[in-house]
C-alpha cells in the first residue's frame, strides 16, 4: 500500500449551507424556458364582453336600417314614384328597360290622419344605366300630390316626371279658324 503524505491532504472544513430537504422537482417545460406566471381572465373576459357588445350592436343597427327601408319601400308614395319613373318613355330610352330599384332609401315618410308628406330618394338602374329618383309631395285624403318628381341619370340631363311629356312628333297646324263675322250687313 502506498503512503500518501500528510502535507498532501487538504484539511476538513465544515460543510456551509443547510441540510434541509431539496426543493421539489418541476417537470421541465417545452424548451427549459421558465413557465410564466398564471394571468388573471379578467382581461380575456373584458375582451369578450366588448365583441358581444360590438356585434349585438351591429345587428341592432342593421335591423333598424332595414325596417325603415322596408317601411319606406312598402307606402303608397314610393311604388307610384317608382312605378311612374320606371314606366316614363323618357327614363326608359335613357336607361333602358327592364329596370330595378336599388335597395337604399334616403329620407322620409310621414303621415298623420290620412294626411302626410314625403321627400326621399332611390337609385334606379337599367341596361344602359344608373340614375337617382327624388320625390318630394304631399297627401290629401286620398291621392298623393308630388311637387317634386325628378330622375337624375349618372350622365345627362335630368327628367321632370311632374311635367307632361312633350310630344313625339310636331302636331300639324289646325286650320284657321272660320271667320265670325258678327257685323250686319249694310244695305
Amino acid at each position: 500500500m502506498s503512503s500518501i503524505p500528510p502535507s498532501s491532504i487538504p484539511p476538513y472544513t465544515q460543510p456551509q449551507g443547510s441540510y434541509n430537504a431539496p426543493p421539489p422537482m418541476t417537470p421541465p417545460t417545452a424548451g427549459g424556458a421558465p413557465q410564466p406566471a398564471r394571468k388573471s381572465g379578467c382581461g380575456k373576459i373584458a375582451c369578450v364582453g366588448c365583441s358581444i357588445i360590438t356585434v349585438v350592436g351591429a345587428i341592432a343597427v342593421f335591423c333598424l336600417v332595414f325596417f325603415v327601408f322596408r317601411l319606406i319601400k312598402s307606402s303608397d308614395v314610393y311604388r307610384e314614384a317608382s312605378d311612374r319613373a320606371m314606366r316614363d318613355p323618357r327614363v326608359i330610352a335613357v336607361l333602358g328597360d327592364p329596370m330595378s330599384t336599388g335597395w337604399w332609401v334616403a329620407g322620409n315618410v310621414k303621415i298623420d290622419n290620412e294626411r302626410g308628406t314625403a321627400d326621399f330618394r332611390f337609385p334606379i338602374s337599367g341596361p344602359k344605366g344608373k340614375a337617382v329618383v327624388h320625390a318630394v309631395a304631399w297627401r290629401d285624403e286620398r291621392t298623393w300630390h308630388y311637387t317634386t318628381l325628378r330622375v337624375q341619370p349618372d350622365s345627362g340631363a335630368s327628367i321632370d316626371l311632374s311635367e307632361p311629356e312633350a310630344p313625339a312628333t310636331p302636331t300639324e297646324p289646325s286650320s284657321p279658324p272660320e271667320s265670325t263675322d258678327t257685323s250686319s250687313p249694310t244695305s
